[in-house]
């Protein structure tokens, strides 16, 4: 409940709860529950494109992202900046920084180990 009351108006928050009421992927987008809908036929698609775009992503700085989201978003603005920091500097000396500047300059796509 109260992630619905932080998402959503609170009449869009209240029709929903009182209601009970299904809703399809467009109503679900233009809540703000979902920031993107598309046609079932696509789906497995899209799903397949996003997790090769993750998979390719350096592991450190997608959790240095995430920890940074969560502390924003929680108002702790003064944390998120110190984690945000905390985490660039570990990120700047990991070897997936290392292979990520390598596999730059070799043209080739990076190989990250979360390491």
């Amino acid at each position: 409940m109260r992630r619905l009351m932080e998402v959503l108006p609170a009449a869009h928050a209240a029709d929903i709860v009182f209601t009970g009421r299904n809703f399809d992927g467009q109503e679900a987008l233009r809540l703000g529950f979902v920031n993107r809908s598309v046609p079932d036929e696509d789906l497995d698609d899209i799903v397949n494109q996003y997790l090769e775009w993750l998979g390719q992503a350096a592991p450190l700085t997608v959790k240095a992202a995430k920890a940074a989201m969560r502390a924003w978003s929680a108002g702790e603005a003064d944390d998120a900046i110190a984690a945000v920091r905390d985490m660039t500097d570990r990120c700047f000396a990991s070897a997936d920084y290392q292979e990520g500047r390598k596999a730059f300059a070799e043209k080739r796509k990076p190989q990250f180990r979360g390491a």
